[in-house]
This record gives structure tokens, C-alpha cells and sequence, in this order.
């Protein structure tokens, strides 16, 4: 029975004109209702006036009192219960924890139906005003798009990147080999690249690629930071077990997982990059798509119109994506040990603590903020990479330089250095001792007598076919090579007293 129909009946019991079976006609219940109401009237009367001001709730009150002897209820704590349910608790373990006896306490079909009232009351929608432009909300989807490699035992699992605008719903959707630092920050960049444009926040969850500890105020990843100030973007995480935070890309999850993995499902990939060829007519299907309640308009139609424009422009220098590392101490001599594998940096940095960022395809080092080392990655375990620059003096004397950055430092110079070094080596290894000091002293020569005298020393000798380091040391002390340049002037006529005429 209605609220309404309760209050009827006793407007017609507090007249006490009609009978409680004419009563019960009128209001199509049982007439033991009616008596039961009419006693619970006698034992507590009420007037007209005091039921105009009754609420629904207060009605219910009145008709149940008397009827069985209620004892007063321990309440529990909904908001309580409600947090200790979402950390994974059960519903009936919680209410085991609460019940005690069935005279103070609620038995559990009650105990779970008022807790469900209670979420529905405090459950509501939140209704967001996108501006456009502002921010991107990113994903990863949780289906994952097998990929074929026979150079593993088994298939390999691609990930897949979704990113939305939640004004105009533009949707990006990229393949990735795993949801590590380097996926994650090539998807941000082909996802602007995508845009043709930035927005000015991004909305991510507390992945470990993002965030490295949550919290009020959340610690972002150093290399997100980095391409945080590339592209002038703010981060803003969601907060944990908040996905409503970003339901909007939470929807477009979905939506992908309907219209694009499905599909890739049926489909045999060898590659990441075959499955986003895969991708791309998809997505521009599922931009295109116009929207139901708006036949006239689209995602891409909407993102044209009245996004595109608002969005910050790409910089002009691409970013590089790279992983930093843990520092490390530089340890002798001048190294660091990186997967197994020792790279070099400058000698001066004994003791001192660089940090490596690993690249697609190198090693950088920094310190104090400034890249002092670049490696190409070695795949040597246990090995040793060093560049002659990072040698200090004492060493090249003893070591030499490398046949290659011999060749290199002559090509700058003059033919005449390049036959010089080539000679160093005539008929030895490019990794013979004595050749290698040999070059490493021409290049202190060059140093100490300047470029211009060396190479007229090195063309000077070059015609008596001398390329030793001795012949062109000698050269340079007794300046020899100036004697080509007076030899050259133009010879006088002579008088017959022998002076110049």
C-alpha cells in the first residue's frame, strides 16, 4: 500500500464517519488492515491537523508502531562498511564482524539491503563541462592483440593505447609491445602527433610508467616529467580506484574493444607495426561514425570545427624518447656499468655520479644536468665501450688513438696529414701500439705548433717522402718549411758588382 492510500484511511478513521468495511471499499485493502490501523489510532490519536503535517516517512512510523515491539537497532557505520567492501572485503564476512545478537543487531538479508539503500543514496552522476582543448584522457585497454614471433616459444601480446578529447571524443588508438616507460611515452607522442596538436593536461591512470608513488600528491616518473616539459603539458593523475575520474576514456575502452580489437581478433599479426596498420582504417571509421543522438556530427567533424584550433602547437624539435636511469658513481677507469656492459665518460668524473637515459638505440650520461657521454648500445655482455675523448692525456700518450679518429682528425686537415697517418699504419694492424702513439703525438704537434705549420711541415716533408714523427718534429723546430716560400720568389737580375739591380 501506498503512502497515500495509508494516509486516506486514516483521514477516514480520525472522522469516524464510515465503517472499516466501507473503509477498506474505498482503498481496495483488507479490512484487518483497516481494524489494525483503527487500533493503533485508539492507542495513540492523532488529529487532522497533525496528519496534514506528517511526512511519508513519518506515516510509516505511526501505522507500524504497536503493532510488534521494536528494539532500538545498532546502526553500523555505512561509510565504514562501504570503504572495508571496496578494499576487497566480502559483504557477509563484514556483517559476521558486526552482527552479535538478533535483539541489538540486523540479521544479513537486512544488514544487505540497507547497505544497498545506502549506496544508492550517496551514488550519483557528475556531470563535467569539457572545455576544448584542455586536457587528454588515456588508457590502456585490458584486451591485449596476440602477435605471431617464432623466435620465442610463445606469442607475444600487444598492448593497446587509447587516448580521448572529452569535449569533441576524438579518439586515438595505438599498439604497443608493453605498457613499460618506453611504450608509454612513444604513445603520447604519436597520440599529439596524431592531434596535430597538444591539450594543455593529460588524465592518466597510476600506472607505474606514470606515476611511481601515489598519494595526495602523486610523484610523477622523471621521464614523463621530461616529456611533461617537452610539450608544455600539465600531468594529472586520477586518484586510485577512481576510474570515473576519466570515465570518458573508460567508455572509449569499450567502444574500441567493440570496434577495433574485435576485429583485430580475426586477424593474424607478425608485428606491432602490422597491427597498426591494421588500426588506422578502423579509427577513421570509428571517428567518422556520426553520433546517434547528433546524425549531423562526428568526433572528427566536432575535433575540426571547434577543437583543432584551440589546442597548443607541436614543438618545433621532435621528442626523444628515452628511459632514465638510477646514477650511478663513476668508477675507475672513468666507467660505468650499465646491463653488464662498461661505458666510458670523461676521466675528470671519477667519483662522481652521472645519470644515464637509454634511447631507442644509445646511452646518454649526464652530469649536473649536461650530456657528457653518448654510446651506441652494446649488446656485449661483460664488454668494455670507451671513446678516446674520455682518455686523459697520460693514457693516449701510453695507448694512442683509435686508426679511426686518426683518419678522422686528418680528413679535417689537409692530404698531406692523411698520407701521414696512412703511413703510421703502412703494413701494420689498425690496432698496432706503436702506430697509434705515433698519431697521438702528431696530434700534440699540430697542437703545439698550430694547424697552419703543421700541415705546411706535413707538405713540406711529403715531397722528400718523410713521414716519420721525427722528420716532422725537426721540420717544425727549424721552420725548414719556410724555405719553399723564399724559394719561390721571383729571381732578380744580378750587376756585374753582384748586387741587385
Amino acid at each position: 500500500m501506498d503512502t497515500e492510500a495509508k494516509k486516506f484511511v486514516l483521514s477516514r478513521i480520525i472522522l469516524n464517519e464510515q465503517s472499516n468495511r466501507k473503509i477498506a471499499e474505498q482503498t481496495n485493502v483488507a479490512i484487518n488492515t483497516v481494524r489494525r490501523y483503527k487500533r493503533i489510532f485508539s492507542e495513540n490519536p492523532i488529529d487532522s491537523a497533525r496528519l496534514d503535517t506528517m511526512r511519508d516517512s513519518d506515516i510509516d512510523t505511526y501505522l507500524t508502531e504497536g503493532t510488534w515491539e521494536h528494539t532500538q537497532k545498532c546502526v553500523p557505520d555505512w561509510g565504514d562498511v562501504h570503504a572495508h567492501n571496496k578494499q576487497g572485503g566480502y559483504l557477509y564476512q563484514i556483517w559476521e564482524d558486526y552482527f552479535l545478537d538478533s535483539l541489538t543487531h540486523y540479521q544479513y538479508s537486512r544488514f544487505a539491503a540497507l547497505y544497498r539503500q545506502w549506496c544508492k543514496s550517496h551514488a550519483h552522476t557528475i556531470y563535467h563541462n569539457h572545455i576544448p582543448g584542455e586536457a587528454v584522457q588515456v588508457d590502456f585497454c585490458g584486451q591485449t592483440v596476440k602477435v605471431i614471433d617464432y623466435n620465442f616459444a610463445k606469442d607475444l601480446k600487444a598492448q593497446i593505447f587509447v587516448g580521448v578529447l572529452p569535449y569533441s571524443l576524438m579518439t586515438f588508438v595505438i599498439a604497443v609491445p608493453n605498457q613499460k616507460i618506453m611504450s608509454w611515452l612513444t604513445a603520447h607522442d604519436q597520440m599529439f602527433n596524431y592531434f596535430g596538436g597538444v591539450p594543455r593536461s593529460v588524465i592518466c591512470d597510476n600506472l607505474k610508467s606514470a606515476v611511481i608513488q601515489t598519494g595526495k600528491e602523486p610523484i610523477i616518473n622523471r621521464s614523463y616529467r621530461e616529456l611533461a616539459v617537452h610539450f608544455k603539458i600539465d600531468i594529472d593523475p586520477t586518484r586510485p580506484y577512481k576510474p570515473k575520474d576519466k570515465g570518458l576514456v573508460e567508455n572509449a575502452v569499450g567502444i574500441v574493444s567493440r570496434w577495433i580489437i574485435w576485429r583485430l581478433k580475426r586477424q593474424n599479426f607478425f608485428s606491432v607495426d602490422e597491427i597498426n596498420q591494421a588500426i588506422l582504417p578502423l579509427l577513421m571509421r570509428l571517428n567518422s561514425k556520426p553520433f546517434k543522438k547528433q546524425p549531423n556530427e562526428s568526433r572528427w567533424s566536432r575535433f575540426v570545427s571547434k577543437e583543432r584550433n584551440l589546442l597548443q602547437t607541436l614543438p618545433t624539435k621532435p621528442f626523444e624518447v628515452g628511459k632514465w636511469l638510477n646514477s650511478l658513481t663513476v668508477n675507475e677507469p672513468y666507467h660505468v656499468l650499465i646491463d653488464n656492459h662498461r661505458y666510458s665518460v670523461p676521466f675528470k668524473l671519477v667519483g662522481k655520479k652521472v645519470t644515464p637515459k637509454l634511447t631507442g638505440s644509445e646511452i646518454q650520461l649526464y652530469y649536473d644536468g649536461e650530456c657528457v657521454a653518448k654510446h651506441r648500445i652494446s649488446g656485449e655482455n661483460g664488454g668494455c665501450t670507451t671513446s678516446d675523448g674520455h682518455r686523459s692525456v697520460r693514457e693516449k700518450a701510453v695507448i694512442g688513438i683509435t686508426y679511426e679518429d686518426a683518419v678522422e682528425w686528418a680528413t679535417a686537415l689537409d692530404q698531406s696529414v692523411i698520407t701521414l697517418i696512412a703511413k703510421q699504419f703502412e703494413n701494420r694492424s689498425p690496432h698496432n701500439a706503436g702506430a697509434k702513439r705515433a698519431c697521438f703525438s702528431l696530434t700534440k704537434l699540430a697542437e703545439a705548433y698550430g694547424n697552419v705549420n703543421f700541415i705546411l711541415a706535413c707538405q713540406h716533408q711529403a715531397s722528400f717522402n718523410q713521414f716519420t714523427y721525427t722528420a716532422i718534429k725537426k721540420c717544425l723546430q727549424q721552420k725548414s718549411y719556410l724555405v719553399q716560400h723564399n724559394a719561390i720568389q721571383t729571381q732578380l737580375p744580378i750587376d756585374f758588382r753582384g748586387r741587385n739591380s
